[in-house]
């Protein structure tokens, strides 16, 4: 670990175009040297993007790694480089002017692999508004500061009366709405060949763990990963699995979900 901080810290001596094509080898490498994340992120794209051609989705996949690879090498600028060379580095597109800028805080958008710490830096330049800045309503600017997600505090004025949900309404939203998450996967272990059950006794026992964590519905999804993360982690490089199946010892007991196996299956391919 320590070679691999010191050789990143090396690279931050690196011009930035040098420094990206590096991290678009390294990232070119990772999707082939790699094939269990390979295949997960080609599933999550023909989930997310049936209507592309499956060269259309590889090639995104590839870009995808290339990107993530080139963000992770240039953080050693944002860690190490003096703050003037980074500064040089920011471009704003289409330019502001900074009379427009002066006369009152500006919103910028960036792309996702642009660090948080390069926003930083920006924001020490520029008269940035962001929401990690103090609020002039102190109301506000509290419940930013104790976890409240912006989302959820612009919807604040809304007033709704809602009634508890108990746990038969929990097991009804894991079998029965049309994205219910039993149904989700059935349809995300159905592109590996592999059937997934539940028993009625687990869907109890989810909507029970869920109602005493005081989650609700959204919690659900949760438990169900904790339970299947290993197992979906490990389908992809498995050839002989054709059924998983969740019972009520997996979520109260926290024991793995049964597989049943079979040497002769045959899996498509990805």
């Amino acid at each position: 670990m320590r070679f691999l901080i010191f050789l990143l810290w090396l690279l931050h001596f690196l011009p930035l175009p040098v420094l990206g094509r590096i991290g678009n080898a390294v990232g070119w490498l990772m999707y082939y040297a790699i094939p269990k994340r390979r295949k997960i992120a080609l599933i999550n794209l023909r989930l997310c993007m049936p209507e592309l051609s499956e060269a259309e989705r590889v090639d995104i996949a590839k870009r995808h790694f290339m990107a993530y690879s080139r963000s992770i090498l240039e953080r050693s600028l944002i860690w190490w480089a003096p703050f003037e060379r980074i500064h040089g580095l920011i471009d704003v597109v289409p330019a502001v002017p900074k009379a427009q800028m002066e006369s009152g805080p500006t919103i910028l958008f960036c792309p996702h692999f642009v660090c948080l710490d390069v926003g930083g830096v920006a924001a020490r330049v520029m008269p940035l508004a962001t929401i990690y800045a103090p609020q002039k309503n102190k109301a506000f600017d509290d419940l930013l500061r104790y976890g409240m997600i912006p989302e959820l505090v612009g919807r604040l004025p809304v007033t709704v009366a809602l009634d508890a949900l108990d746990e038969k309404s929990l097991v009804r939203i894991l079998k029965e709405p049309k994205n219910a998450l039993t149904k989700q996967y059935t349809k995300l272990f159905g592109l590996e060949e592999v059937k997934i059950t539940f028993d009625e006794g687990a869907l109890t026992a989810i909507a029970t763990k869920a109602l005493k964590r005081g989650t609700g519905a959204r919690g659900l999804r949760a438990i169900l990963e904790e339970v299947l993360m290993d197992v979906m982690f490990d389908l992809p490089s498995r050839e002989d699995v054709v059924e998983v199946k969740v019972t009520e010892s997996c979520i109260t007991n926290g024991t793995q979900p049964l597989l049943e196996i079979s040497p002769v299956r045959r899996k498509k391919e990805a």
